[in-house]
């Protein structure tokens, strides 16, 4: 089964890289480049794989070409544009975004993971990998905005807010996360997040009915009319999610600020979880704060002291999350990415 292969390779070349220790940094930038090459180069040959492949993106791309057709996003319009322009082949679109997302990801680990082989295998476990496969646009803003998390960790809010700001011209949803960079630091106590947790499951349905009501007037409401509003949230989902909740509330430290930063970005996007059975495609906007568990599952292992209980924690959560991914994307077909089929069988 090619995607599971692929995740095994890439996850093996990154085994024992560690970007801290100088002296193995030359090795450990070239295995995670090789890693990085495997895992994007089936992605960009991909063909017909993912829902909107051939429904959207293909038949966009020549209607942008030829300017009978637009996104509201002007950055993608401007990227279809300019490889129509030049090259003609939608296939090529692929390619490029392929790269923008996987190439986002990557430096993101680079740049903040503290376990390099667990955040990679977690794009792919994560369910991120198959995801951008089909949501294309959103994708690409999901990754800028982790890739934009350094900025949140250095404080450097004006740097954060131009990654926004380039992720909105690529998916309008990405403006959504502006506001996580204050959100992220706040100091909530466990309690208070069970309590905000339950009091949202006690009044999913009531919100539900709320939000209907603001958007009756706007051009979102059809999500409720519409082929869209299948309840979103699946159970898998939440309860893969409700598992890295008890763990972020049982391996609690004040002390450390980047583990208190991710854990409340994973809390807001649980928060939305809850929320999604009653709001059309919250399944989209959760997968802004569950990218984060690529950087926060390894942080979550650490806490950890007894060898013994961490490799019991560390199989049975990477466990749960493989099952998880089989179950929704190989036995179930989700985001219509299997089988895989590539550009060189056309």
């Amino acid at each position: 089964m090619i995607y599971i292969v692929i995740m095994i390779v890439a996850t093996i070349l990154t085994w024992k890289v560690k970007f801290e220790e100088k002296e193995k940094q030359s090795v450990g930038k070239v295995l995670l480049f090789l890693s990085f090459i495997i895992t994007y180069f089936f992605s960009a040959v991909r063909y017909g794989i993912g829902t909107d492949y051939s429904y959207i993106y293909v038949p966009y791309f020549y209607g942008i070409g030829n300017g009978t057709m637009q996104f509201t996003e002007v950055g993608f319009n401007a990227l279809n544009k300019i490889i129509y322009d030049i090259t003609g082949d939608y296939r090529i679109l692929f390619a490029i975004t392929s790269l923008l997302f996987i190439g986002f990801i990557y430096k993101g680990i680079k740049e903040n993971s503290t376990n390099v082989t667990i955040s990679v295998l977690m794009i792919f476990i994560g369910q991120s990998y198959f995801y951008s496969m089909n949501m294309v646009r959103q994708a690409i803003a999901i990754a800028l905005i982790f890739y934009g998390y350094k900025y949140i960790r250095e404080k450097k809010i004006i740097k954060y807010i131009i990654i926004c700001a380039i992720a909105f011209t690529m998916h309008n949803t990405a403006i959504l996360m502006v506001p996580i960079y204050f959100l992220a630091e706040l100091n909530i106590g466990r309690k208070t997040k069970i309590a905000i947790a339950i009091t949202l499951l006690l009044m999913s349905s009531i919100l539900g009915g709320v939000f209907q009501n603001l958007l009756v007037n706007t051009k979102y409401y059809m999500y409720y009319d519409s082929e869209y509003n299948t309840g979103t949230i699946t159970q898998t989902l939440l309860l893969i999610n409700i598992l890295i909740f008890a763990l972020t509330l049982y391996y609690k430290d004040k002390e450390d600020r980047e583990y208190n930063l991710l854990t409340n970005i994973n809390f807001f996007g649980f928060c939305m979880i809850i929320m999604g059975a009653s709001i059309p495609l919250v399944d989209r906007l959760v997968r802004y704060f569950t990218i984060f568990q690529i950087l926060l599952i390894p942080r979550i292992f650490e806490k950890e002291k007894n060898p013994k209980i961490k490799m019991l924690v560390e199989i049975g959560t990477l466990g749960i999350l493989f099952v998880g991914m089989y179950y929704q994307i190989i036995m179930l077909g989700g985001e219509e990415v299997y089988p895989y089929n590539w550009i060189f069988n056309t």
